[in-house]
């Protein structure tokens, strides 16, 4: 795990020193080597988190006959590539996936990617054609942003470089407009500042001739299996604790982080190391207990105070790069700085068995209109019963959730209304265009959606940004194209099963977990004290909402904004808090 810097000169140079003051803005994502490689008009540098194979003969860039690779993440089926190259007549100098991937390069071209399972962006440069191959994995774990213009091609692993080359910070309207009104703070290409894109997820990049393409390389819906999903699981936690370093696992309490918690505790020798954190609002860590007291696993327990949001917020922020959805992502930074202390380098976590599983309260409504649309009026009353019955919904909210996520009309008056009097009307309906608000009539779709376009790929913007902030690498198992694909073929029937959620992970890990955790009916994340921070917060989040150049550009009535909700009112501060952090001078 590392941070990734590279500079392709068009019509501008940039000196080398000038490129090595940018590389050091990452070297919290690879404070343990870095190097510099330079050819023709092209830069390439790497800061090194060392995890795999520690010796610097592994240190990056990395380079075999004519070509350079700079690299982040991990490759965990690289033994298995690795003996298969060997066959094949390769040698290798090193331990490292790092030597697997570049010369999987060399023997398959750019279809090396569809043999990788793992995570990663990575870029490769042929000296002799002058093209640069570059890659983020299936699901986008790891970042690649980059600039495109006729002076030069810019990328990195972070967006703070590449702002270095700006003359003017400008904001991106549509996406700040989205954030604002829907609540979406991810998309698939574009970020929050103008001009810098990303790298699709499941997406190759070539530049050549100062020409840059991209093309998809992988699809949800492609490739299935048959295989023992159960047993999938269970190999994915198992390849997710190759390292060198220490491992250890965010455990919420919740299904996921236990069932990881679980496996993982089982596989090693000696304690395993477990983290939760607790929120005064929401104290879950007696599931957590539970579990840890039933495996190998030395438990750390913190509870996160007011004073220590209010001392690490901003840098957090700042660390995210873009706003964010609410509150909550300080609860994990705070996690991985705890981690960080306790010398921690790799952490496993729980994202995507939600998206993948059917685990957030909303998916029940889509599961209940399949039945309404298929008139199995008898299964959707049943399953209505049994949601009230099983999960932490009161019928009201059963019904509210069924209309609001099910009927595209009634979520658009919802919204009209919530922003009425804040934003123009033409503001509202531009935001309101935006594809992910549409309704998706199956579980299959909808889970695809949550997958790929804003749901799943935020929380794992979240985990890297906060994880490698304090030179972390954080691994998600449940995040593997193999789970994903077969979990897709599912019935609704194996994903909610009598008003339970998750159904599938809760009956086939029945004896792994205590009853208490697998058949637990609320449902909770690294959740912050909000509403007890907003209150005492909320003279200076006047204030910084009142002050910012930006609403006043977009705002109406900043007064209104005040009337709304905290979880809203948080993201117009955050946004205002964004603006000044990175010196934003106007939209576009």
């Amino acid at each position: 795990m590392c941070g990734i810097l590279g500079y392709i000169a068009k019509n501008k140079i940039i000196s080398r020193s000038d490129f090595e003051e940018y590389l050091n803005l990452l070297q919290h994502r690879g404070p343990d080597a870095y190097g510099i490689c330079e050819f023709p008009n092209v830069l390439l540098g790497h800061r090194r988190l060392s995890i795999i194979d520690l010796k610097p003969h592994s240190d990056q860039p990395f380079k075999s006959d004519n070509y350079t690779l700079i690299y982040n993440g991990e490759i965990y089926n690289y033994k298995e590539i690795r003996d298969e190259l060997r066959v094949e007549g390769s040698k290798f100098k090193t331990e490292s996936d790092t030597e697997v991937l570049i010369e999987a390069y060399k023997k398959w071209g750019k279809d090396c990617v569809k043999k990788l399972l793992g995570m990663w962006s990575f870029a490769i440069y042929d000296s002799e054609s002058r093209e640069l191959f570059a890659s983020r994995d299936p699901f986008g774990i790891k970042p690649f942003y980059y600039i495109d213009n006729k002076d030069f091609f810019y990328f990195s692993s972070e967006i703070k470089p590449l702002l270095k080359s700006q003359k003017k910070i400008i904001g991106n309207e549509e996406n700040i407009l989205n954030y604002l009104i829907l609540n979406l703070d991810e998309h698939p290409t574009n970020t929050f500042f103008k001009n810098i894109k990303k790298l699709k997820a499941g997406h190759n990049l070539i530049i050549k001739n100062n020409k840059l393409d991209t093309y998809r390389y992988f699809n949800i819906n492609e490739t299935k299996n048959s295989d023992n999903l159960n047993d999938q699981i269970r190999m994915s936690i198992k390849e997710h604790l190759t390292a060198d370093v220490e491992v250890g696992t965010c455990l919420s309490g919740g299904l996921d982080s236990s069932i990881i918690s679980s496996i993982a505790s089982d596989s090693v020798n000696g304690s395993f190391f477990g983290i939760t954190a607790i929120s005064q609002e929401n104290d879950e860590s007696f599931f957590a207990k539970k579990l840890a007291s039933s495996k190998n696993l030395t438990h750390n327990i913190f509870t996160p105070t007011i004073n220590d949001i209010n001392e690490n917020l901003k840098e957090c922020l700042y660390f995210q790069e873009e706003p964010v959805g609410s509150l909550s992502i300080i609860m994990q930074y705070l996690v991985m700085k705890v981690a960080n202390e306790s010398k921690i380098k790799v952490l496993l976590d729980g994202q995507g068995g939600d998206e993948i599983f059917l685990g957030y309260e909303r998916y029940y409504s889509t599961v209940l209109l399949e039945h309404l649309l298929n008139f199995s009026y008898v299964k959707l009353i049943k399953d209505i019963i049994s949601i009230k019955r099983n999960s932490k919904l009161n019928y009201t909210q059963i019904i509210k959730y069924f209309f609001y996520f099910n009927f595209l009309s009634i979520r658009k008056i919802f919204i009209k209304n919530k922003n009425k009097g804040i934003f123009l009307k033409e503001k509202i309906n531009r935001a309101l265009k935006n594809d992910y608000i549409n309704v998706k009539k199956s579980t299959k779709e909808l889970q695809i959606k949550e997958l790929t376009l804003e749901q799943l790929p935020h929380l794992l913007r979240y985990e890297d940004k906060n994880s490698m902030r304090f030179s972390i690498e954080a691994r998600v198992p449940f995040v593997y194209p193999p789970i994903t694909q077969r979990a897709l073929s599912l019935s609704n029937n194996q994903k909610v099963h009598n008003g339970f959620s998750k159904y599938f992970l809760r009956k086939n890990f029945e004896g792994l977990l205590p009853d208490e955790v697998i058949w637990r009916k609320e449902k909770a994340g690294f959740e912050s004290p909000e509403n007890q921070w907003m209150n005492s917060n909320m003279d200076d989040i006047k204030e910084v909402i009142y002050n910012s150049r930006l609403l006043d550009t977009l705002v109406i009535d900043k007064g209104k904004v005040f009337q709304l909700d905290h979880r809203t009112i948080w993201r117009f501060y955050n946004l205002a808090i964004w603006e000044d952090l990175f010196n934003v001078e106007g939209l576009e």
